[in-house]
C-alpha cells in the first residue's frame, strides 16, 4: 500500500509519501519521499528520496527544486542509481533547455530487471538538449568502459563504446 500526509500552510506544504509495492513478478518494492511545495512559487523542492526495487537502491544526492511555474524545470537534481550518479538540471517545458549527465552506471545492476541482459561494465553519458521533447536538438554523448556479456570466457577481450548524436537528434546522426 501506498501512504500520503500533507502538513502545513499552502507558502510551505510540507508532503511525505511512502509506498510498499509488488511489481508483476510479485518483487517487493518500497519508496520514501518527502518534499516542501511552496504554491505561490509554483514550486517544489523535493529533499529525500529513498527507493528500493529487486535489491536496488536509488536515493536523491541533494535536495532538487522542481519549478512548475510556465513549465517544468529542475534544478540539481542528483539521483545516486546502478551504482552511479544522474544528474539533471534546466527546463523540460515548454522549450527544452536541459543538461544532463550520468556517471558510473554499472550494467550489471540491470540484471534483476532483465536477467537475459546480463551485461557488465559501466556507462558515462552526457546530453545537452535545447528545443522541444518532441523535437530535441544538440549533442548526447555515451561512453562505456569495460563492456562484455556476463558469463562468457575471460579469453574474450572486453570492449569499449563511444557514441555521440549532435544536431537534431530526432534525425539520429552519428
Amino acid at each position: 500500500g501506498a501512504k500520503a500526509q500533507l502538513n502545513g500552510p499552502l507558502e510551505g506544504l510540507a508532503a511525505t509519501w511512502t509506498a510498499d509495492l509488488k511489481d508483476a513478478e510479485g518483487q517487493a518494492a518500497h519508496i520514501a519521499a518527502d518534499a516542501l511545495g511552496q504554491v505561490a512559487k509554483s514550486q517544489i523542492k523535493l529533499n529525500h528520496v529513498d527507493a528500493n526495487w529487486r535489491g536496488q537502491k536509488a536515493t536523491l544526492g541533494q535536495p532538487a527544486t522542481f519549478d512548475l511555474a510556465d513549465g517544468v524545470a529542475v534544478d540539481r537534481l542528483e539521483l545516486k542509481v546502478a551504482g552511479g550518479t544522474l544528474h539533471m538540471a534546466g527546463r523540460l517545458l515548454p522549450k527544452l533547455a536541459l543538461s544532463a549527465s550520468a556517471s558510473g552506471l554499472q550494467l550489471s545492476t540491470l540484471r534483476p530487471f532483465a536477467p537475459q541482459m546480463a551485461a557488465e561494465g559501466s556507462l558515462e553519458a552526457k546530453a545537452d538538449l535545447t528545443g522541444t521533447l518532441a523535437a530535441p536538438f544538440g549533442s548526447v554523448r555515451v561512453n562505456g568502459k569495460g563492456l562484455r556479456v556476463a558469463g562468457y570466457s575471460s579469453k574474450l577481450g572486453r570492449a569499449a563504446l563511444q557514441l555521440r548524436l549532435r544536431d537534431q537528434l530526432g534525425r539520429r546522426q552519428l
